[in-house]
């Protein structure tokens, strides 16, 4: 018997040595405005030490990092109208994400990216990255409005302990899907829209079996663990499965290692990026076969195992 903590889109840190927020980070994007095609300004930002606010593209739906297109300093407290000026203009009706990293070697400039992904790291609260997607508008629309909050992410993890339940291996469970704000049977789910259901899975001292996987783009399921907070240790994984674009039923992982009664561990769906067939995201590659990203957060769902 294990229990599962089901989660809809549940951010994470994609690189090791994100800093973890001490306090709340917001970054509010009503009244957001784009002042020309290559300046953005956030109304609000609020950060617990001095920092960055980064501008990341995306592609396919995932996450394009370390690269990013611009950023702004800011500095601890809260920041008013913090204009981030692009490197090319954005594109209307493309998806961008936002993402609050904190001053880590104390240069004052922005060093996080290829080569360097240990400094000026994304700042974390409850380990997840404090992120706010946004769509560049088309020719006289008006940009849209969200805002991320650190403090939210307590909320969600309190959500998602009360949503797990014991199982047996195989039985069928009531907990609602991991499905990223899909709704209904997983079964009846677009195919091209990628989905984790883990509802009704099994797992042994080596191997985790996910009952459905549906991904929009060949790929991987991977197991993380976690730490002392919950978060996942990333970019190390305990083991890997490729999956196929569309539909995958009963996708069994082996890990390198046998797990641990009471532990948490973390399935998290990768996309095959370097066209090599071998999964190849970790230390070092972290620009390779990365998590994929919906609604801007990567496609995680938390279990335990049982004791």
């Amino acid at each position: 018997m294990f229990k599962i903590l089901t989660t809809t889109a549940c951010a994470t840190a994609l690189l090791t040595g994100a800093a973890a927020a001490q306090e709340t980070e917001t970054m509010e994007t009503e009244g957001m405005s784009m002042t020309t095609g290559s300046t953005v300004v956030f109304p609000s930002v609020t950060a617990s030490s001095s920092g960055y606010i980064v501008i990341h593209e995306t592609e396919n739906g995932e996450l394009v990092v370390p690269q990013s297109i611009g950023h702004a300093p800011v500095s601890a407290g809260a920041n008013a109208d913090v204009s981030v000026m692009t490197d090319v203009p954005l594109t209307p009706g493309a998806e961008y994400i936002a993402m609050l990293h904190e001053e880590t070697n104390g240069n004052d400039t922005y060093d996080f990216g290829v080569g360097s992904v240990d400094v000026d790291t994304p700042v974390l609260a409850n380990g997840a990255p404090v992120t706010v997607p946004f769509t560049a508008p088309m020719a006289g629309e008006a940009m849209g409005d969200e805002t991320a909050m650190a403090e939210d992410a307590d909320d969600m993890a309190d959500e998602d302990m009360s949503a797990g339940g014991d199982m047996d291996e195989g039985m069928e469970t009531d907990a609602p899907d991991a499905t990223s704000d899909m709704e209904g049977d997983s079964t009846d789910a677009a195919l091209d829209t990628p989905l984790l259901d883990l509802a009704g899975m099994s797992a042994s001292a080596q191997t985790v079996t996910v009952p459905t996987v549906v991904a929009a783009q060949d790929g991987y399921i991977v197991l993380h663990a976690t730490d002392a907070e919950g978060a996942p240790v990333v970019p190390q994984s305990l083991g890997s499965e490729p999956v196929a674009a569309g539909m995958n039923e009963d996708v069994t992982i082996t890990t390198d290692e046998e797990l641990v009664p009471g532990a948490r561990y973390i399935v998290m769906l990768h996309a095959e990026t370097n066209g090599n067939g071998t999964y190849d995201f970790g230390e070092g590659s972290t620009d390779v076969d990365t998590p994929v990203v919906v609604d801007g957060a990567p496609l995680m769902v938390p279990f335990d195992m049982a004791e």
